[in-house]
């Protein structure tokens, strides 16, 4: 079992099958497949899922060139094809990060997807993944995010590695560092898809961007991207939405300066930084995380999404103003939406923080001073932020003091912050200023695995924060895979079920459910419980904390 605090700081002897070309074949011998695609042959395996079911895995496929040299700091370049046959047999490498040694082997090359498909004909719905972590870690490495659920349906299944960190998100605002690289990467995946994907069996016309946490963010930032038109159908955003408060960074340059500043690099001009930087050993950049936060990991964005300038130089931006306003002007990709919460998100945050000696005394008397940059209101006046504050504190804690016994409140409130109120309100306007369908739901099953555990009683409290990927993908470095005896076997089949159907044809509610999954409105909001019996709820979850937090911070 991993811990879930390191998320906050955080793929037949003779054998031929044929593909859409009639003049290439796809040929298996032993435990192993070659593809051919327009960017050159690709060698990969053959696998079983939790069912037994056979499927072919192809990991570690390079989708751009290298961005390394003078190519960091910048958009990708797409990659050239190759001669011979590229091994798609073992993981490609992780992207930098914090804690990169616990991740996997790290390398600055490492603009990797990994393909997984039960057949290599046919026009199967294709799932795009994108990892969750804060834009400063994790990966899409299959020990993290095994296909071997989603694989017993008939999809196609590409999980992606996109830059991290100052790697991917460092921005000057100007031409030396535009920012916003590691979603430029993600749509150059999504390039690599409409051109590869049919090789695999894949359909590039039913494409669904899914995403968790910082991947959630991604998708619905891909709606709302011009850079993104055309490229995938659907969504499945979960647990993040495009609203909060903290996903626009609004004053990126003072990050930028203030990593330089922890390299002597001279922050005089764009152009001197940025060169400074690009000399800095990629590992030695993702050392300074402790340095760059305030405490336990927050701000959990310090290198994210911005809105980019047209710097007038013809670059493609990917982010040309706040996903609200896009939003409310309609100009964004209608597609069909399903996302979601987790009943108890981040309490795994306040768990965190709360039982580490040294952070839970910071915290605890300088609680008042640390709430505007914990909470990011911290660009308000002093007398206004402490109104806040007080607000918060009298509807969360009932104006006690902040104690270790603060766990679930602490973690309401961070919850609250950093996952739901986006949520709710990407929902809500969606719902509002989309002409496709916005379905939402809430996982409120308490399985026996989770990513946090009662400290005394080691009991999982209900689910958190990463819970919902548990039932989704095998989570080899975390956890046993399901057999179908399991108690939570169900689950399985309840959300991979509710999520092929979904990519299938819009409608999430397969043929033999209990309940019909309907779409919320925006006069008319329900959602869908996902416990040991599926509910469909009217009204969305938590509506006296959503109303706090559009009184405070209005959206709507």
């Amino acid at each position: 079992m991993f811990s879930g605090s390191l998320y906050i700081l955080l793929g037949i002897a003779t054998a031929t099958i044929h593909l859409v070309s009639a003049t290439r074949k796809s040929v298996s011998r032993d435990n192993e497949i070659l593809v051919h695609t327009p960017s050159g042959d690709i060698e990969g395996l053959i696998n079983k899922t939790w069912t037994g079911k056979t499927y072919y895995s192809f990991r570690g496929i390079p989708f751009a060139e290298p961005p390394i040299g003078d190519l960091r700091f910048k958009p990708p370049v797409t990659i050239k094809p190759w001669r011979g046959i590229k091994k798609a047999t073992t993981e490609g490498p992780v992207c930098f990060q914090v804690f990169s040694e616990f991740w996997g082997q790290a390398d600055e090359d490492c603009l990797r997807l990994n393909v997984y498909t039960k057949t290599l004909n046919g026009n199967k719905p294709v799932i795009v993944f994108y990892h969750p972590g804060a834009f400063y870690s994790m990966t899409g490495t299959s020990s993290w995010f095994g296909p071997d659920y989603l694989l017993d349906h008939d999809v196609v299944l590409v999980t992606v590695n996109y830059r991290l960190d100052a790697l991917g998100f460092l921005t000057t605002g100007d031409k030396y560092a535009g920012g916003n690289n590691g979603f430029k990467d993600q749509v150059e995946s999504l390039r690599w898809i409409q051109k590869h994907i049919r090789s695999f069996g894949g359909n590039p016309d039913q494409v669904t961007i899914t995403g968790y946490s910082a991947g959630s963010n991604s998708g619905f930032l891909h709606m709302v991207s011009p850079m993104s038109r055309g490229l995938f159908h659907k969504v499945i955003g979960m647990s993040a939405g495009a609203t909060n408060n903290w996903v626009i960074a609004k004053n990126p340059l003072r990050f930028a300066k203030k990593l330089a500043g922890l390299f002597n690099c001279s922050t005089d001009t764009s152009e001197v930084m940025v060169k400074c930087l690009r000399a800095v050993p990629a590992k030695d950049l993702n050392n300074k995380f402790n340095e760059m936060r305030v405490l336990g990991g927050i701000p959990m964005v310090v290198f994210g999404p911005v809105v980019e300038p047209d710097l007038g130089n013809g670059e493609e931006r990917f982010l040309t103003d706040k996903p609200a306003n896009i939003i409310k002007s309609k100009q964004f990709t209608h597609v069909p939406v399903v996302t979601g919460i987790t009943e108890y998100e981040f309490i795994s945050w306040s768990q965190y923080v709360l039982n580490n000696e040294t952070l839970s005394k910071h915290l605890i008397e300088n609680f008042d001073s640390l709430a505007p940059s914990l909470f990011d209101y911290d660009d308000k006046n002093k007398e206004e932020a402490q109104k806040i504050t007080n607000t918060f504190k009298k509807f969360y804690l009932g104006n006690k003091p902040i104690s270790k016994d603060s766990v679930h409140e602490l973690g309401q409130w961070f919850s609250d912050f950093s996952v739901i109120y986006g949520e709710y309100t990407t929902a809500k306007l969606l719902s509002k200023y989309s002409d496709k369908p916005v379905y939402f739901y809430k996982l409120s099953y308490k399985g026996l695995y989770s990513h946090m555990r009662e400290p005394v009683t080691n009991q999982t409290i209900g689910p958190v924060h990463h819970d919902d990927l548990i039932y989704l993908f095998y989570i080899e470095r975390g956890f046993p895979k399901f057999t179908e005896s399991d108690p939570d076997a169900f689950m399985v089949k309840y959300e991979t079920s509710f999520w092929k159907n979904f990519v299938m044809n819009g409608n999430p509610t397969p043929d033999g459910s209990p309940v019909q999954w309907l779409p919320m409105t925006y006069n008319d909001e329900k959602y869908l419980d996902f416990d040991t019996k599926l509910t469909l709820v009217k009204g969305l979850p938590f509506p006296e904390r959503m109303n706090l937090w559009n009184r405070l911070f209005p959206v709507l």
